[in-house]
């Protein structure tokens, strides 16, 4: 957010990631936490009998966690994939300061924001900004639609406690 953007670009000049790809790699952390809280409560709702169960059955740590805990662990990282990519698809500040001074380098929300902004009060070409819009739109809505089960079955399982 904005109270955390000037320690967030300072950290990122000082590790070299002051261009595009270090602001997309400063937005893949950013919904970290959230992601960490929804992702411990979907976590607890797993019975530790289905752990036990296949200890005896002689699956090793691996085997179990590959076979047994990550398919029912599909629709939190169905979830977490959604929200994650939202976040970092709709920001508008963080690539903005990234950005700043590079026209060419303007991800599609800065750039629907700059040509509304500085093309003057009668010279916004509102056909390109809605076209920009719906290009913006676009992604998300089809990542929801293929999500759709998985998306709402990790909400409300992650949030219920067994």
């Amino acid at each position: 957010g904005s109270v955390t953007i000037f320690p967030v670009v300072r950290l990122s000049v000082a590790l070299g990631l002051s261009n595009l790809y270090g602001a997309a790699i400063v937005q893949m952390f950013s919904t970290g936490a959230a992601n960490l809280f929804l992702t411990i409560g979907y976590l607890k709702t797993i019975h530790p009998e289905i752990d036990e169960a296949a200890k005896i059955d002689g699956c090793s740590f691996f085997r179990t966690f590959y076979n047994i805990i990550l398919p029912l662990c599909k629709p939190i990282l169905a979830t977490v994939a959604l929200i994650s990519f939202r976040y970092s698809w709709n920001d508008y500040l963080l690539p903005m300061v990234f950005t700043i001074g590079k026209p060419a380098q303007y991800p599609l929300t800065v750039a629907i924001v700059q040509m509304k902004s500085f093309g003057g009060e009668g010279a916004a070409k509102y056909n390109l900004l809605m076209a920009g819009s719906m290009f913006s739109i676009v992604p998300i809505t089809l990542l929801y639609l293929f999500f759709n089960r998985q998306f709402i079955a990790g909400l409300t399982q992650g949030s219920v406690k067994g």
